[in-house]
C-alpha cells in the first residue's frame, strides 16, 4: 500500500509508512492531555473507518479528561456503574488487602472508561489500551488493570449485562511479567538482623524472624496477637519424643484458610522477648509504641531498615532490592534446601503443589504435622570458609 490508508483529517490522528511499507496508524493526545494523564494508542491500518471512530471517540475523551467536571451523561450499563454494583456486591467478600488493591485498579480503569458502556468494550479496545499501557506503565501495571477488567466483565456476566463467555479480556495475549525469584542471601538476612538490633528496633527484628521463619504474609504478621500463640502437645514420631511446643493459630487473609504452626525455635525466643514486655492476649505481635503497625509505617520502617543494613550488604538495596514480602519466599527455598517435601511446604505457606486447589484440599489437607515438618527444616545456609593453604 503506496496511498496513506486514512485520507480524512482527524485532530490527533497519526500514520507513517514503515520501512517494510506496511504503515503504522495512531492516536496521539495533545500535551495538554498528555499531562492530564492520557495515552498515546495505537489503530488499524487495515481498518480506517474503525480507526477515525476510535480517534473521535478518544479525541472526546481526552477533552473530558481536561475539563473539570466534564462527563457525558453515561448509561445504566456503563463502566461506572458495573464498578460501582462489583464494590457492593462482591468486594467486600476478598481480604482486606485485596480490597485496597482491587479499589486503586478500579479508579484507574473508572476514569478511563467510567462513561462507556459495558457492551461497546471489545476485546481489540481492550487489546489497544493494553499495549499502551505496558509503554506508558510497564507490564507489570498493564497485566494487573485489564486482569481487574477481566474481572468485572465475568461479573457483568452474572448480571445479564454481557452475553455468556464474552469477556474481551479472555486470550489478549499481552505481555506477561517474568514471574520474581528474588531470595535473601544469609548475608542479607544477618546485615538486616544486625542493623535492627544497633537501632534497638526490637519490632523489626522480630519481624524478620517471622517473615522468615513461618513464611506467612505481612498482613498476617501485622494482625497476629499474642493471644495466638499457645502451647500445644506435640505426639511423638518415628524421630521424636513427645513435647509441648509453642503454636500460632491463624486464619490466613488471603485464602481464608486456617493454620496451627508450631515456632520455629528463634521464634520462641522472640516471642518470650514480647511477652515479657506485655501479657495483654489482645496486644499486636509487633509493637509500633505499643500499637500494632500500620502497613504504611511498617513498609517505611523496613526501607530504612534495608538502607541501614545495606552498608554491610549493598545487594539488599542493588538493582534488584530486597523486599519484605521475599522473606515469604526465601523460606520456602530455605526449606526445601533442608529437606522438607513440596507438599510440606505447601501446607506452611497455606497454598498446595497441586494445580487443583478443591482437589488438593481433598487429597492433600494441611496439618500441623506436615507444615511442622516444614518449619524445622528452615535453616540458615552455612557460610562458605575459605580453606587455608597448606
Amino acid at each position: 500500500m503506496t496511498r496513506a490508508p486514512i485520507t480524512e483529517k482527524v485532530t490527533g490522528l497519526r500514520q507513517r509508512r514503515r520501512a517494510d511499507g506496511s504503515w503504522r496508524v495512531w492516536w496521539e493526545p495533545s500535551a495538554k492531555a498528555r499531562a492530564a494523564g492520557v495515552l498515546t494508542v495505537d489503530l488499524d491500518a487495515d481498518r480506517p473507518t474503525w480507526s477515525v471512530r476510535q480517534a473521535r471517540r478518544l479525541n472526546d475523551d481526552a477533552g473530558r479528561a481536561t475539563t473539570p467536571g466534564k462527563r457525558r451523561a453515561s448509561g445504566t450499563r456503563s463502566m461506572t456503574a458495573l464498578i460501582d454494583a462489583y464494590s457492593r456486591d462482591q468486594l467486600t467478600e476478598k481480604a482486606a488487602a485485596t480490597q485496597d488493591s482491587y479499589r486503586g485498579l478500579m479508579k484507574l480503569i473508572d476514569e478511563k472508561w467510567g462513561d462507556e458502556l459495558v457492551t461497546d468494550m471489545t476485546k481489540s479496545v481492550l487489546y489497544q489500551w493494553g499495549k499502551a499501557l505496558q509503554t506508558a506503565r510497564g507490564t507489570t501495571q498493564a497485566k494487573r488493570l485489564t486482569a481487574m477488567c477481566s474481572i468485572l466483565f465475568s461479573y457483568a456476566e452474572l448480571l445479564g449485562w454481557r452475553p455468556e463467555n464474552t469477556n474481551p479480556c479472555f486470550r489478549l495475549k499481552l505481555a506477561t511479567p517474568p514471574k520474581r525469584t528474588r531470595v535473601a542471601t544469609l548475608d542479607e538476612f544477618e546485615a538486616l538482623e544486625t542493623a535492627a538490633r544497633a537501632d534497638g528496633a526490637m519490632a523489626m527484628h522480630h519481624a524478620l524472624l517471622f517473615g522468615l521463619f513461618t513464611g506467612q504474609r505481612l498482613t498476617d504478621i501485622l494482625n497476629a496477637r499474642l493471644g495466638d500463640f499457645r502451647q500445644v502437645t506435640r505426639p511423638a514420631s518415628a524421630t521424636a519424643p513427645q513435647r509441648t511446643v509453642w503454636a500460632w493459630k491463624i486464619l490466613r487473609s488471603k485464602r481464608r484458610t486456617a493454620g496451627l504452626l508450631e515456632l520455629h525455635p528463634e521464634l520462641e525466643r522472640a516471642l518470650t522477648e514480647r511477652r515479657a514486655q506485655t501479657d495483654d492476649p489482645d496486644a499486636p505481635l509487633l509493637s509500633d509504641r505499643g500499637n500494632a503497625f500500620t502497613m504504611d509505617r511498617f513498609q517505611k520502617a523496613f526501607a530504612a531498615l534495608r538502607s541501614a543494613a545495606a552498608a554491610q550488604a549493598p545487594s539488599l538495596t542493588g538493582p534488584d532490592p530486597l523486599w519484605f514480602k521475599d522473606l515469604r519466599r526465601t523460606a520456602g527455598v530455605w526449606a526445601r534446601h533442608g529437606g522438607a517435601e513440596r507438599q510440606d511446604i505447601g501446607d506452611l505457606l497455606g497454598n498446595t503443589v497441586a494445580t487443583d486447589d478443591q482437589l488438593a484440599d481433598v487429597y492433600m489437607p494441611a496439618s500441623f504435622e506436615t507444615a511442622a515438618r516444614a518449619i524445622n527444616a528452615i535453616r540458615r545456609p552455612a557460610k562458605d570458609r575459605k580453606r587455608k593453604k597448606a
